[in-house]
């Protein structure tokens, strides 16, 4: 873990991939012939990257494949088990389809404004139904809350109709949503350095600790100045104190680069912790 922490902090290195991976057409046959091979679905190709899948009870979804490619480009080798925690995790998201939204699983997700955007490019693109909305929130001018359901294999985004549906009130779902990140998330970890520092927690949701105040308004960070951060993905936080002048030019060389870099980027914008509120910072 230590050796991994000092990797992303110095370079956010990722494995470099083979010349001659499969190409996106390819990589996606071989998760229709894996989709297939579970018996449990009929899977149609909407486009590459991109599938539709039936269960037996006739509960539908669509499984979008770009996470698992770049997690495939980013290490070839792995083909095999990249493959098959993303068929659980499509075949987890066609059984939640077919079942109301559990409260005990509904976990705050934070997501850059492009992400709406780029879903409903994708779908609008691929032609494969009418443009579809999400549950979400503004976190401040960059960035979202998505609000999904978190399970074993994988997150299912959920819209406006099955937050009805489950007779949970919208002013109740920040409040319940953030009350599960607490009791999901281990212990938030910091592993300082002398110019940036990094926050981690598990592995999806890291990014949603910008939510937990008490970790903000702790004073236990220690920072020069202000507390400012980088979220270049969903996996890391990093921080420095505004006061501190090589970090914050460490901490802008960092998030660019893995904004560049990550399968699940956000933004390369920093934001400090101001009145209560991640606000942009520019300094």
């Amino acid at each position: 873990m230590k050796r991994l922490i000092a990797a992303l902090l110095c370079t956010f290195g990722f494995h470099q991939y083979a010349l001659a991976a499969l190409s996106a057409e390819a990589f996606t046959g071989v998760m229709v012939e894996r989709l297939k091979n579970t018996g449990a679905a009929v899977v149609t190709t909407v486009a590459p990257l991109h599938l539709r899948i039936e269960g037996k009870a006739g509960n539908k979804a669509d499984a979008f494949l770009d996470n698992a490619y770049q997690a495939y480009l980013q290490a070839p080798a792995d083909l095999d088990s990249i493959v098959a925690r993303y068929t659980a995790s499509y075949l987890e998201t066609l059984a939640g389809s077919q079942l109301g939204l559990d409260s005990g699983r509904i976990i705050p997700v934070i997501k850059d404004r492009r992400w709406i955007d780029d879903m409903r490019r994708t779908i609008g693109q691929a032609g494969s139904g009418p443009i579809r909305d999400w549950v979400t929130e503004d976190f401040n001018a960059d960035l979202l809350i998505v609000y999904a359901e978190d399970g074993e294999q994988n997150i299912r985004y959920f819209g406006p109709e099955e937050l009805r549906q489950s007779g949970i009130k919208s002013s109740d779902l920040r409040r319940i949503a953030v009350a599960n990140l607490r009791r999901i998330l281990p212990p938030a970890e910091l592993h300082r350095g002398p110019e940036v520092s990094m926050l981690v927690a598990g592995g999806d949701y890291v990014a949603s600790l910008l939510l937990l105040d008490e970790l903000w308004d702790s004073g236990k960070l220690g920072v020069d100045g202000e507390i400012v951060v980088a979220v270049p993905s969903r996996d890391v936080i990093l921080l420095t104190g505004s006061h501190n002048k090589a970090g914050v030019a460490r901490l802008r060389e960092l998030a660019s680069r893995g904004v560049a870099e990550s399968a699940y980027s956000l933004t390369s914008q920093l934001f400090v912790y101001r009145a209560g509120r991640f606000e942009r910072f520019d300094d």
